[in-house]
């Protein structure tokens, strides 16, 4: 374990930060739900006729593992696989 009291600032800074984006998060997606169902099926919102936001309709292609495993042996879905590690940092929460 490692003291942290030499960064105590910074993380008191971190979690405001946080809690400040998870509240914008929320007003973002509550605004976005409004404009979007002003918008119904119309590609382009306008106002006083100048363009303000575009919702288009976009095509991908990805792959789709469930179907994978349905259709390819164990061995041919093995062979596909990845191994990757990564550290996930979490604020704990007295």
């Amino acid at each position: 374990m490692t003291d942290l009291r030499e960064v105590r600032g910074w993380l008191d800074i971190l979690t405001t930060a946080t809690e400040s984006k998870a509240k914008a998060e929320e007003a973002i997606t509550v605004a976005r739900q409004h404009i979007e169902e002003a918008l119904g099926d119309d590609e382009t919102g306008t106002i006083d006729g100048e363009p303000v936001v575009r919702w288009t309709t976009v095509t991908s292609r990805r792959f789709d593992a469930t179907k994978a495993k349905e259709l390819l042996p164990d061995d041919l879905r093995e062979a596909c696989m990845t191994e990757g590690t990564s550290r996930r940092f979490v604020l704990v929460k007295p």
